[in-house]
Protein backbone atom coordinates (compact mmCIF):
# COMPACT_ATOMS: atom_id res chain seq x y z
CA UNK A 1 0.00 0.00 0.00
CA UNK A 2 2.52 2.38 1.22
CA UNK A 3 4.55 1.74 -2.88
CA UNK A 4 1.44 2.19 -4.04
CA UNK A 5 1.29 5.91 -2.45
CA UNK A 6 5.01 6.56 -3.26
CA UNK A 7 4.39 5.49 -7.01
CA UNK A 8 1.63 8.30 -7.56
CA UNK A 9 3.26 10.80 -5.67
CA UNK A 10 6.15 10.32 -8.06
CA UNK A 11 3.76 10.05 -10.82
CA UNK A 12 2.40 13.93 -9.69
CA UNK A 13 5.77 15.03 -9.58
CA UNK A 14 6.13 13.88 -13.26
CA UNK A 15 3.33 15.58 -14.23
CA UNK A 16 3.68 18.46 -12.75
CA UNK A 17 7.40 18.90 -14.68
CA UNK A 18 5.81 18.28 -17.94
CA UNK A 19 3.03 20.84 -17.18
CA UNK A 20 6.42 23.20 -16.33
CA UNK A 21 7.85 22.35 -19.91
CA UNK A 22 4.89 22.91 -21.76
CA UNK A 23 3.50 26.11 -20.54
CA UNK A 24 6.97 27.38 -20.53
CA UNK A 25 7.18 26.94 -23.89
CA UNK A 26 3.93 28.27 -24.48
CA UNK A 27 3.95 31.42 -22.52
CA UNK A 28 8.00 31.69 -24.30
CA UNK A 29 6.44 31.61 -27.77
CA UNK A 30 3.69 34.32 -26.97
CA UNK A 31 5.29 36.71 -25.00
CA UNK A 32 7.52 37.94 -28.00
CA UNK A 33 4.24 38.50 -29.99
CA UNK A 34 1.85 39.78 -27.08
CA UNK A 35 3.33 40.26 -23.68
CA UNK A 36 0.30 41.00 -21.57
CA UNK A 37 -1.07 37.50 -22.89
CA UNK A 38 2.56 35.86 -21.82
CA UNK A 39 2.52 37.55 -18.82
CA UNK A 40 -1.15 36.32 -17.74
CA UNK A 41 -0.50 33.13 -19.09
CA UNK A 42 2.53 32.63 -16.48
CA UNK A 43 0.38 34.32 -13.50
CA UNK A 44 -2.44 31.57 -14.37
CA UNK A 45 -0.05 28.58 -14.71
CA UNK A 46 1.73 29.26 -11.22
CA UNK A 47 -2.11 30.07 -9.96
CA UNK A 48 -2.96 26.57 -11.35
CA UNK A 49 0.41 24.67 -9.46
CA UNK A 50 -0.65 26.41 -6.11
CA UNK A 51 -3.95 24.93 -6.49
CA UNK A 52 -2.87 21.71 -7.15
CA UNK A 53 -0.51 21.45 -4.63
CA UNK A 54 -2.51 23.04 -1.86
CA UNK A 55 -6.16 22.67 -1.57
CA UNK A 56 -6.25 25.75 0.70
CA UNK A 57 -4.56 28.08 -2.04
CA UNK A 58 -7.24 28.51 -3.94
CA UNK A 59 -9.53 29.39 -1.27
CA UNK A 60 -7.36 32.14 0.02
CA UNK A 61 -6.64 33.81 -3.34
CA UNK A 62 -10.21 34.00 -4.36
CA UNK A 63 -10.95 35.34 -0.88
CA UNK A 64 -7.74 37.76 -0.81
CA UNK A 65 -9.05 39.12 -4.34
CA UNK A 66 -12.05 40.40 -3.32
CA UNK A 67 -10.12 42.72 -1.04
CA UNK A 68 -8.08 44.47 -3.66
CA UNK A 69 -10.49 46.51 -6.39
CA UNK A 70 -7.55 45.33 -9.44
CA UNK A 71 -9.93 46.66 -12.22
CA UNK A 72 -9.32 50.34 -10.55
CA UNK A 73 -5.28 49.27 -10.78
CA UNK A 74 -5.05 48.17 -13.95
CA UNK A 75 -6.76 48.29 -17.46
CA UNK A 76 -6.75 44.78 -18.27
CA UNK A 77 -8.81 42.94 -20.83
CA UNK A 78 -7.55 39.65 -22.37
CA UNK A 79 -10.52 38.56 -25.15
CA UNK A 80 -12.93 40.94 -23.93
CA UNK A 81 -12.61 39.73 -20.60
CA UNK A 82 -11.71 42.00 -17.76
CA UNK A 83 -10.36 41.33 -13.79
CA UNK A 84 -13.92 41.28 -12.71
CA UNK A 85 -14.62 38.52 -15.32
CA UNK A 86 -11.28 36.38 -14.47
CA UNK A 87 -12.39 36.78 -11.21
CA UNK A 88 -15.92 34.91 -11.70
CA UNK A 89 -13.98 32.64 -13.86
CA UNK A 90 -11.38 31.72 -11.24
CA UNK A 91 -14.52 31.15 -8.72
CA UNK A 92 -15.88 28.46 -10.98
CA UNK A 93 -12.34 27.09 -11.62
CA UNK A 94 -12.25 26.78 -7.75
CA UNK A 95 -15.47 25.12 -7.36
CA UNK A 96 -14.16 22.74 -10.08
CA UNK A 97 -11.26 21.68 -8.36
CA UNK A 98 -12.87 21.76 -4.85
CA UNK A 99 -15.28 18.95 -5.85
CA UNK A 100 -13.50 17.11 -8.58
CA UNK A 101 -9.64 17.22 -7.73
CA UNK A 102 -10.22 17.29 -3.74
CA UNK A 103 -13.44 15.39 -3.49
CA UNK A 104 -14.83 17.83 -1.48
CA UNK A 105 -18.36 16.63 -0.43
CA UNK A 106 -21.23 18.92 -2.22
CA UNK A 107 -24.15 19.31 -0.24
CA UNK A 108 -27.10 20.09 -2.08
CA UNK A 109 -29.64 21.31 1.01
CA UNK A 110 -28.89 24.89 -0.56
CA UNK A 111 -28.69 24.26 -4.28
CA UNK A 112 -32.16 25.94 -5.14
CA UNK A 113 -30.47 29.56 -6.18
CA UNK A 114 -28.13 27.78 -8.69
CA UNK A 115 -30.95 25.80 -10.14
CA UNK A 116 -33.17 29.06 -10.76
CA UNK A 117 -30.71 31.16 -12.35
CA UNK A 118 -30.44 28.49 -14.54
CA UNK A 119 -33.61 28.29 -15.45
CA UNK A 120 -33.63 31.92 -15.81
CA UNK A 121 -30.72 31.74 -17.79
CA UNK A 122 -32.21 29.78 -20.49
CA UNK A 123 -35.47 31.88 -20.42
CA UNK A 124 -33.20 34.89 -21.10
CA UNK A 125 -31.29 32.70 -24.25
CA UNK A 126 -34.49 32.42 -25.79
CA UNK A 127 -35.46 35.98 -24.81
CA UNK A 128 -32.49 37.27 -26.83
CA UNK A 129 -31.99 35.02 -29.31
CA UNK A 130 -35.64 36.29 -30.13
CA UNK A 131 -35.24 40.12 -29.81
CA UNK A 132 -31.88 40.08 -31.14
CA UNK A 133 -31.02 42.92 -28.95
CA UNK A 134 -27.28 42.44 -27.61
CA UNK A 135 -25.17 39.29 -27.99
CA UNK A 136 -25.95 36.50 -25.63
CA UNK A 137 -22.16 36.36 -24.81
CA UNK A 138 -23.15 39.20 -22.14
CA UNK A 139 -26.13 36.97 -20.83
CA UNK A 140 -23.48 33.99 -20.53
CA UNK A 141 -21.20 35.79 -18.66
CA UNK A 142 -23.83 37.07 -16.43
CA UNK A 143 -25.01 33.71 -15.94
CA UNK A 144 -21.96 32.14 -15.09
CA UNK A 145 -20.71 34.93 -12.11
CA UNK A 146 -24.16 34.22 -10.86
CA UNK A 147 -23.85 30.50 -11.34
CA UNK A 148 -20.60 30.51 -10.12
CA UNK A 149 -21.47 32.49 -6.25
CA UNK A 150 -24.65 29.93 -5.86
CA UNK A 151 -22.11 27.05 -6.33
CA UNK A 152 -20.35 28.15 -3.46
CA UNK A 153 -23.28 27.49 -1.69
CA UNK A 154 -23.21 23.73 -2.28
CA UNK A 155 -20.09 22.51 -0.97
CA UNK A 156 -19.93 20.70 2.28
CA UNK A 157 -16.63 22.25 4.36
CA UNK A 158 -15.01 20.49 6.83
CA UNK A 159 -15.63 22.28 10.49
CA UNK A 160 -11.77 24.17 9.96
CA UNK A 161 -12.44 25.12 6.73
CA UNK A 162 -15.26 26.81 7.47
CA UNK A 163 -14.17 28.60 10.26
CA UNK A 164 -10.87 29.76 8.12
CA UNK A 165 -13.08 31.08 5.56
CA UNK A 166 -14.98 33.39 8.41
CA UNK A 167 -11.93 34.29 10.06
CA UNK A 168 -10.38 35.99 6.43
CA UNK A 169 -13.90 37.79 6.06
CA UNK A 170 -13.07 39.18 9.11
CA UNK A 171 -10.21 40.57 8.06
CA UNK A 172 -10.47 41.32 4.07
CA UNK A 173 -11.39 45.35 4.83
CA UNK A 174 -7.97 45.33 7.17
CA UNK A 175 -6.23 44.03 3.89
CA UNK A 176 -7.76 46.21 1.62
CA UNK A 177 -6.55 49.02 4.02
CA UNK A 178 -3.08 47.68 4.24
CA UNK A 179 -2.65 47.32 0.75
CA UNK A 180 -4.29 50.37 0.29
CA UNK A 181 -2.25 52.43 2.65
CA UNK A 182 1.28 50.86 0.40
CA UNK A 183 -0.17 51.82 -2.88
CA UNK A 184 -1.04 55.10 -1.86
CA UNK A 185 3.19 55.46 -0.06
CA UNK A 186 4.43 54.21 -3.45
CA UNK A 187 2.17 56.95 -5.76
CA UNK A 188 0.11 54.58 -7.54
CA UNK A 189 -3.72 55.07 -6.05
CA UNK A 190 -4.77 57.71 -3.29
CA UNK A 191 -6.31 56.21 -0.24
CA UNK A 192 -9.07 58.51 -0.15
CA UNK A 193 -11.37 59.24 -2.85
CA UNK A 194 -12.68 62.58 -3.59
CA UNK A 195 -16.76 62.73 -3.99
CA UNK A 196 -18.41 65.00 -6.06
CA UNK A 197 -20.08 66.30 -2.40
CA UNK A 198 -16.65 67.80 -1.49
CA UNK A 199 -16.52 65.00 0.69
CA UNK A 200 -13.00 62.56 1.38
CA UNK A 201 -13.89 59.19 1.65
CA UNK A 202 -11.53 56.25 2.65
CA UNK A 203 -11.48 53.42 0.04
CA UNK A 204 -8.13 51.33 0.82
CA UNK A 205 -7.41 49.34 -1.88
CA UNK A 206 -11.41 49.36 -3.37
CA UNK A 207 -13.79 51.91 -4.25
CA UNK A 208 -15.29 53.25 -0.93
CA UNK A 209 -18.93 51.43 -1.42
CA UNK A 210 -16.91 48.13 -2.50
CA UNK A 211 -14.73 48.87 1.04
CA UNK A 212 -17.99 48.89 2.87
CA UNK A 213 -19.34 46.06 1.82
CA UNK A 214 -16.57 44.11 2.75
CA UNK A 215 -17.03 45.54 6.14
CA UNK A 216 -20.70 44.39 6.32
CA UNK A 217 -19.91 40.87 5.56
CA UNK A 218 -16.67 41.05 8.64
CA UNK A 219 -19.24 42.77 10.76
CA UNK A 220 -21.69 39.96 10.04
CA UNK A 221 -18.67 37.36 10.41
CA UNK A 222 -17.62 38.63 13.59
CA UNK A 223 -20.63 39.04 15.34
CA UNK A 224 -21.21 35.40 14.77
CA UNK A 225 -17.62 34.09 15.73
CA UNK A 226 -18.09 36.33 19.24
CA UNK A 227 -22.17 34.59 20.07
CA UNK A 228 -20.42 31.16 19.27
CA UNK A 229 -17.08 31.96 21.83
CA UNK A 230 -17.51 35.42 23.68
CA UNK A 231 -13.56 36.09 22.47
CA UNK A 232 -12.78 39.63 22.78
CA UNK A 233 -10.74 39.24 19.91
CA UNK A 234 -14.20 39.01 17.89
CA UNK A 235 -14.98 42.38 19.92
CA UNK A 236 -11.77 43.96 18.81
CA UNK A 237 -12.21 42.74 14.83
CA UNK A 238 -16.07 44.14 15.24
CA UNK A 239 -14.54 47.43 16.46
CA UNK A 240 -12.06 48.06 13.83
CA UNK A 241 -14.08 46.89 10.46
CA UNK A 242 -16.59 49.61 12.35
CA UNK A 243 -13.95 52.11 11.95
CA UNK A 244 -13.31 51.60 8.61
CA UNK A 245 -16.48 51.46 7.74
CA UNK A 246 -16.79 54.70 8.93
CA UNK A 247 -14.62 56.22 7.03
CA UNK A 248 -16.03 55.37 4.18
CA UNK A 249 -19.08 57.10 4.56
CA UNK A 250 -21.42 54.67 3.07
CA UNK A 251 -25.04 55.45 4.93
CA UNK A 252 -27.24 52.51 4.19
CA UNK A 253 -23.79 49.80 5.27
CA UNK A 254 -23.08 51.74 8.24
CA UNK A 255 -26.98 51.78 9.53
CA UNK A 256 -27.37 47.93 8.71
CA UNK A 257 -24.00 46.99 10.41
CA UNK A 258 -25.34 49.08 13.69
CA UNK A 259 -28.10 46.76 13.05
CA UNK A 260 -26.63 43.53 13.60
CA UNK A 261 -23.57 44.84 15.81
CA UNK A 262 -26.63 46.00 18.26
CA UNK A 263 -26.89 41.79 19.08
CA UNK A 264 -23.64 42.02 20.96
CA UNK A 265 -25.26 44.49 22.97
CA UNK A 266 -28.32 42.54 24.12
CA UNK A 267 -26.03 39.41 24.77
CA UNK A 268 -23.85 42.00 27.00
CA UNK A 269 -27.46 42.99 28.58
CA UNK A 270 -28.20 39.58 29.04
CA UNK A 271 -24.69 38.48 31.07
CA UNK A 272 -25.31 41.41 33.49
CA UNK A 273 -28.57 40.36 34.34
CA UNK A 274 -26.73 36.92 34.99
CA UNK A 275 -24.38 38.88 37.77
CA UNK A 276 -21.59 38.87 35.08
CA UNK A 277 -20.37 42.25 36.42
CA UNK A 278 -17.52 41.96 34.22
CA UNK A 279 -19.38 43.01 31.13
CA UNK A 280 -20.55 46.27 32.58
CA UNK A 281 -16.71 47.24 31.93
CA UNK A 282 -16.86 45.55 28.28
CA UNK A 283 -20.56 46.89 26.88
CA UNK A 284 -19.55 50.44 28.66
CA UNK A 285 -15.97 50.39 26.66
CA UNK A 286 -18.28 49.04 23.00
CA UNK A 287 -20.49 52.00 23.51
CA UNK A 288 -17.88 54.52 23.94
CA UNK A 289 -16.40 53.05 21.09
CA UNK A 290 -19.26 53.18 18.95
CA UNK A 291 -20.32 56.40 19.92
CA UNK A 292 -16.47 57.64 18.93
CA UNK A 293 -17.17 56.06 15.66
CA UNK A 294 -20.42 57.46 14.98
CA UNK A 295 -19.34 61.10 16.39
CA UNK A 296 -16.36 60.91 13.70
CA UNK A 297 -18.36 60.70 10.89
CA UNK A 298 -21.64 62.30 11.66
CA UNK A 299 -21.06 65.19 10.25
CA UNK A 300 -19.55 63.73 6.73
CA UNK A 301 -22.47 61.66 6.44
CA UNK A 302 -24.53 64.66 6.97
CA UNK A 303 -23.13 66.28 4.25
CA UNK A 304 -23.27 63.24 1.88
CA UNK A 305 -27.07 62.49 2.43
CA UNK A 306 -28.29 66.27 1.88
CA UNK A 307 -27.45 68.38 -0.76
CA UNK A 308 -27.15 72.20 -0.76
CA UNK A 309 -30.61 72.90 -1.35
CA UNK A 310 -30.94 71.08 1.81
CA UNK A 311 -33.05 68.00 -0.07
CA UNK A 312 -32.03 64.55 0.43
CA UNK A 313 -29.33 63.22 -1.52
CA UNK A 314 -29.51 60.01 -2.84
CA UNK A 315 -26.51 59.67 -4.29
CA UNK A 316 -27.86 59.46 -7.95
CA UNK A 317 -29.74 56.16 -7.13
CA UNK A 318 -33.05 58.69 -8.02
CA UNK A 319 -32.25 59.17 -11.34
CA UNK A 320 -30.76 55.62 -11.89
CA UNK A 321 -33.72 53.88 -10.48
CA UNK A 322 -36.36 55.65 -12.75
CA UNK A 323 -33.98 55.32 -15.88
CA UNK A 324 -33.94 51.40 -15.13
CA UNK A 325 -37.52 51.14 -14.24
CA UNK A 326 -38.45 53.11 -17.90
CA UNK A 327 -35.83 50.79 -19.77
CA UNK A 328 -38.04 47.34 -18.32
CA UNK A 329 -41.50 49.21 -18.89
CA UNK A 330 -42.07 47.12 -22.27
CA UNK A 331 -40.83 43.41 -20.87
CA UNK A 332 -42.18 42.82 -17.45
CA UNK A 333 -43.08 39.20 -17.89
CA UNK A 334 -39.59 38.21 -18.92
CA UNK A 335 -37.30 40.86 -18.63
CA UNK A 336 -34.58 41.59 -21.70
CA UNK A 337 -31.90 38.97 -20.69
CA UNK A 338 -29.27 38.66 -17.96
CA UNK A 339 -27.06 41.16 -18.95
CA UNK A 340 -28.53 43.45 -20.29
CA UNK A 341 -27.95 46.63 -17.49
CA UNK A 342 -24.48 46.26 -18.03
CA UNK A 343 -24.80 47.67 -21.58
CA UNK A 344 -27.64 50.22 -20.26
CA UNK A 345 -25.89 54.08 -19.64
CA UNK A 346 -27.99 55.67 -17.18
CA UNK A 347 -27.90 59.45 -17.49
CA UNK A 348 -26.08 59.47 -14.04
CA UNK A 349 -22.01 60.14 -13.75
CA UNK A 350 -20.65 57.18 -12.28
CA UNK A 351 -23.78 54.90 -12.23
CA UNK A 352 -23.13 51.71 -14.61
CA UNK A 353 -25.58 49.74 -12.33
CA UNK A 354 -29.04 49.86 -11.13
CA UNK A 355 -27.81 50.03 -7.38
CA UNK A 356 -30.90 48.09 -6.56
CA UNK A 357 -31.18 44.32 -7.58
CA UNK A 358 -34.62 43.96 -7.83
CA UNK A 359 -34.93 46.64 -9.89
CA UNK A 360 -31.78 44.09 -11.85
CA UNK A 361 -33.36 41.90 -11.85
CA UNK A 362 -36.60 43.00 -12.82
CA UNK A 363 -35.10 44.54 -15.61
CA UNK A 364 -33.01 41.27 -16.78
CA UNK A 365 -35.67 38.62 -15.92
CA UNK A 366 -38.98 40.56 -15.34
CA UNK A 367 -41.79 39.89 -12.50
CA UNK A 368 -41.23 36.38 -12.47
CA UNK A 369 -37.17 35.94 -12.55
CA UNK A 370 -37.56 38.62 -9.59
CA UNK A 371 -39.90 36.40 -7.48
CA UNK A 372 -38.01 33.30 -8.44
CA UNK A 373 -34.51 34.82 -7.57
CA UNK A 374 -35.67 35.57 -4.00
CA UNK A 375 -37.77 32.74 -3.28
CA UNK A 376 -34.41 30.50 -3.89
CA UNK A 377 -32.64 33.39 -1.44
CA UNK A 378 -35.63 33.23 0.94
CA UNK A 379 -35.48 29.27 0.83
CA UNK A 380 -31.90 29.17 1.66
CA UNK A 381 -31.98 31.59 4.88
CA UNK A 382 -34.55 29.99 6.35
CA UNK A 383 -32.48 26.53 5.88
CA UNK A 384 -30.21 28.34 7.59
CA UNK A 385 -32.48 29.54 10.37
CA UNK A 386 -33.75 26.23 11.17
CA UNK A 387 -30.15 25.63 12.70
CA UNK A 388 -29.78 28.84 14.31
CA UNK A 389 -33.42 27.74 15.99
CA UNK A 390 -31.66 24.31 16.86
CA UNK A 391 -28.51 26.39 18.75
CA UNK A 392 -29.20 25.24 22.44
CA UNK A 393 -26.44 28.04 23.38
CA UNK A 394 -28.36 31.48 23.24
CA UNK A 395 -31.14 30.06 21.08
CA UNK A 396 -32.76 33.23 20.81
CA UNK A 397 -30.17 35.54 20.59
CA UNK A 398 -28.90 33.51 17.90
CA UNK A 399 -32.41 33.46 15.82
CA UNK A 400 -32.46 37.46 15.98
CA UNK A 401 -29.16 37.99 14.44
CA UNK A 402 -29.75 35.73 11.90
CA UNK A 403 -32.77 37.42 11.03
CA UNK A 404 -31.23 40.61 11.36
CA UNK A 405 -28.40 39.37 8.92
CA UNK A 406 -31.57 38.28 6.45
CA UNK A 407 -32.99 42.41 6.80
CA UNK A 408 -30.35 43.93 6.78
CA UNK A 409 -29.27 42.33 3.48
CA UNK A 410 -32.62 43.12 1.70
CA UNK A 411 -32.55 46.10 2.64
CA UNK A 412 -29.15 46.60 1.11
CA UNK A 413 -30.06 45.13 -1.67
CA UNK A 414 -32.50 47.25 -2.58
CA UNK A 415 -30.18 50.42 -2.16
CA UNK A 416 -27.02 48.48 -3.78
CA UNK A 417 -25.20 45.76 -6.23
CA UNK A 418 -25.30 42.98 -3.07
CA UNK A 419 -25.90 40.26 -5.91
CA UNK A 420 -23.74 41.63 -8.71
CA UNK A 421 -20.19 43.54 -7.16
CA UNK A 422 -17.73 40.74 -6.23
CA UNK A 423 -16.80 42.78 -3.31
CA UNK A 424 -20.36 41.49 -1.81
CA UNK A 425 -21.31 38.44 -3.50
CA UNK A 426 -19.04 36.43 -3.24
CA UNK A 427 -18.57 37.07 0.70
CA UNK A 428 -21.94 37.08 1.50
CA UNK A 429 -21.85 32.98 -0.43
CA UNK A 430 -18.54 31.87 1.36
CA UNK A 431 -20.20 33.39 4.16
CA UNK A 432 -23.83 31.51 4.17
CA UNK A 433 -22.19 28.28 3.01
CA UNK A 434 -19.84 28.41 6.06
CA UNK A 435 -21.98 29.24 8.78
CA UNK A 436 -24.54 26.31 7.13
CA UNK A 437 -21.55 24.13 7.91
CA UNK A 438 -20.79 25.30 11.22
CA UNK A 439 -24.98 25.39 12.39
CA UNK A 440 -25.29 22.13 10.95
CA UNK A 441 -22.53 20.40 12.93
CA UNK A 442 -22.83 22.45 15.59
Amino acid sequence: MLKQMNINVELRKVQYVFLVLIVSLLAGSIISYEPLIGVVIVLLFFFLIMTLINSNAILYIVLLLASVSVQYLIDFNLAGIDFVGLYKLLILYAFMIFTLYYRIKISYDLVQPAITITILFLISLFVVISSKEFSIIFTIKAYLAYLGAFLILIISWSLNTARKIIHLLILLPIFSCIIGVLLDLVGIRDVFMYEYTGVKRFQGANVPAHLAELCYVAVASAVYMYLKTEQNRYLFFLVLNMLILAFTYTRIFLLASILLSSIIFLKHIKNILRRKSIYVVSMVAMFSLFSVVLASSIKKIIERTFNYNGQFDTSGRKYAWEYFMQQAEKHELFGRGLGISQLLNPPVPGFIAPHNEFIRFYLETGILGTILIFISLIVVFLKIYRYFSLDEQDKLLNKFYFIGFILTFLLLSYYDNMLSNIQSLYPVMFFLSSIYTLQKNN
